[in-house]
Parts: structure tokens; C-alpha cells; sequence
């Protein structure tokens, strides 16, 4: 399904990992993300056993978000590499709305 946007100003960023994980990657990478220009705020949901999680991360814009995955997040993929089976996978969304970070419904067109 794609929904189509009347307004296409500047959104919010959404970006999606879900990877393997032990606990100790989990707590490191929070630290890296609130020092990076851009980000708002990371969710964290971890499967029952530990051993599965999906974040979220939000970001002020694409380009913010893309300047991390493409300079610090490298540095966080080797660290990761340490701890976790396999390659995260990434995914980039906009957000279309969020009650908790006053990030309004945008109409569809």
C-alpha cells in the first residue's frame, strides 16, 4: 500500500533496524545516537528471549539520518559485529505521525 501526502514539507525521519542482538549492543548504541545531530529519540523493542529487537530511531530529516548511516553508523557496525549474529536490516520511513513527539497526522491526498 503507498499513501500519497498533499503536504510534502519537510517531515520527521523514521529508521527501522531489526537485528540479533545481546543486550550489551543494545545499551551501547544509545549513547552514540543521542550524540548525533538530528536524532530525537530511539525505541527499543526487544523479543521475549532477548536474543531479537527492532529499533526505532527518530530523526528532524533524511539527510540527518543519512549523514549518521553513512559516517557513525559504520562505527556502530563494527562494534555490533562483536556482539550480534548477522547484518541488521535498515529501513527508512517518514513519519507520518506521532502523539509522544507532537509529529502531526499528515492527510493523504
Amino acid at each position: 500500500m503507498r499513501l500519497l501526502h498533499a503536504n510534502q514539507a519537510r517531515r520527521s525521519i523514521l529508521r527501522v533496524v531489526t537485528l540479533m542482538l545481546l543486550l550489551a549492543a543494545l545499551l551501547m548504541l544509545v549513547p552514540i545516537l543521542g550524540k548525533q545531530r538530528g536524532f530525537r529519540d530511539e525505541i527499543t523493542f526487544i523479543a521475549p528471549g532477548g536474543t531479537e529487537a527492532v529499533g526505532i530511531s527518530l530523526w528532524d530529516s533524511r539527510e540527518q539520518a543519512e549523514a549518521y548511516n553513512s559516517s557513525g553508523y559504520s562505527e556502530v557496525l563494527k562494534e555490533l559485529n562483536k556482539l550480534v549474529e548477522g547484518t541488521p536490516q535498515v529501513k527508512t520511513y517518514d513519519v507520518a505521525n506521532s502523539t509522544a513527539h507532537n509529529i502531526a497526522a499528515r492527510p493523504a491526498a
